[in-house]
């Protein structure tokens, strides 16, 4: 196989603005979306510390696809990049890459612990600068990860984050993406004092809500450190659309479903099936509305699960249909929706949890090559680093997600700089009266909470 020749990086005038907001701060973060080249943008901030004798040495730590498939893809497209020496810190050998000598080390987050635990051998590292690739993993202050890096970010001489989903899930979560970068300079110190500061409890108790002009507090504070940039003002976008298949399901699997709602359990084919909590109960009701639910004596590896109906994969079947083979990327969730669609769709690919990189290569230049019609793909496992946007404009949610940041992440595959047409159609399956409709309902209102930030922020 012949491979690309590096090319020189024509850098865009928003390209060049980003990389001086870089280079001219400690603290930095860049929300900007999909396609608008943040990779480059960071590789040239941090190509310029170094020729000027700012810098040495570079901790990047980003999702495992993204480490491995695109920092070293990116310095290797680049002319002006192949200079950069990087490291892929995970693996078997991941010890001896880190003996070796370079200018970037990329390590996913699950591999820090390994990195840090002991601080005295992390600080002779001499790091100089952090980059965190996708700051949302950082945004809950309970995981290990963060409390890892807390106690080692003033090694660091910069600080950056990458994202383009900050606030996916609600304002409360930016304060561990800004700890990482400032120490609590903008936001505070404590997650306690930001919640007592910024927040009330809702009526559940659980979530918390911006109290009146706290939104706009909290925006005034991170503009010295954060930029926006949306992709519609600088490139030449397809025009994003959504289109909501809504499906009844069968009278006996909403009698199923009403029952589970209001009993937390149910007797299905001589199975009990029981949810021992609301949040429990509230995904399972979400499988019931896709056709199946896994049985009561499922472990990690092992599982079964019933059959209920086949109503959303019939539907998925119509929308296949009026495709006529153009190609179509299907979000699932649950791996009886996986196992249920692959024997309806027996030509399909998919990429999901577990799967081998190589695989994932190998599928995705498939799809670009335009050989496959259909792909299936779970978000909590393609998230990141892939691009499919080359021969497809059609995306299909089997199971709408709560989550706004795997939402739009996983629309982002196809809907980002590169793809030639004219719309980029979203379909999401919908269950009438079933917890999809909330789930759409609260994809909305956080979408909403995000554009009011990104509003603010931009210039």
């Amino acid at each position: 196989m012949v491979e690309d020749k590096p090319i020189r990086w024509e850098a865009d005038p928003y390209q060049l603005e980003a990389c001086a907001w870089l280079v001219s701060k400690w603290s930095a973060a860049l929300f900007l979306d999909p396609g608008l080249g943040k990779t480059a943008i960071t590789l040239a901030a941090i190509s310029y510390l170094i020729k000027t004798g700012k810098i040495k040495k570079v901790l990047i730590v980003a999702p495992l696809r993204v480490c491995h498939l695109v920092w070293p893809a990116e310095i290797k497209k680049w002319i002006d990049f192949n200079h950069l020496k990087l490291r892929v810190l995970h693996g078997p050998n991941k010890q001896k890459e880190l003996d070796k000598k370079a200018d970037i080390y990329v390590i996913n987050p699950e591999g820090l612990r390994w990195l840090t635990d002991n601080q005295r051998v992390f600080k002779n590292l001499h790091f100089d600068v952090l980059v965190i690739d996708e700051l949302t993993k950082f945004k809950n202050t309970k995981t290990q990860r963060f409390k890892q890096m807390k106690n080692l970010l003033s090694t660091f001489k910069y600080r950056w984050g990458l994202t383009g989903s900050p606030a996916a899930n609600g304002l409360e979560h930016l304060f561990g993406q800004v700890y990482m970068l400032d120490g609590g300079l903008s936001l505070g110190r404590y997650i306690t004092h930001y919640r007592n500061e910024y927040f009330k409890v809702d009526y559940s108790g659980f979530k918390y809500i911006p109290t009146t002009g706290s939104a706009e507090r909290i925006y005034e504070k991170l503009k010295p450190i954060c930029l926006r940039m949306a992709i519609a003002d600088y490139v030449d976008m397809p025009i994003f659309r959504m289109n909501e298949i809504k499906v009844t399901l069968p009278d006996e699997a909403m009698m199923l479903y009403n029952e589970f709602e209001e009993e937390l359990v149910v007797e299905i084919q001589n199975e009990t099936v029981t949810a021992v909590n609301a949040a429990i109960a509230a995904m399972k009701c979400r499988q019931v509305s896709n056709g199946a639910i896994y049985k009561e004596d499922r472990n990690e590896d092992k599982y079964g699960y019933i059959e209920i109906h086949n109503t959303k994969i019939e539907a998925l079947q119509d929308l296949v249909e009026e495709l006529q083979g153009q190609p179509l990327l299907v979000a699932y969730e649950f791996q009886h929706d996986l196992d249920r669609l692959m024997t309806v769709f027996p030509d399909a690919k998919y990429l999901g949890k577990g799967q081998k990189m190589s695989d994932a290569v190998e599928i995705e230049k498939q799809w670009n090559n335009g050989e496959i019609e259909l792909l299936f793909g779970q978000p909590q496992s393609m998230g990141h680093g892939l691009n499919l946007q080359k021969n497809c404009h059609n995306i299909a949610w089997f199971t709408p997600s709560w989550d706004l940041e795997l939402f739009d992440q996983f629309n982002d595959r196809v809907y980002r700089r590169g793809n030639a047409s004219p719309t980029v159609v979203c379909h999401v399956i919908i269950a009438l009266n079933t917890v999809d409709e909330l789930v759409m309902k609260s994809l909305k209102r956080k979408e909403n909470v995000q554009k009011n930030l990104f509003a603010a922020l931009k210039k």
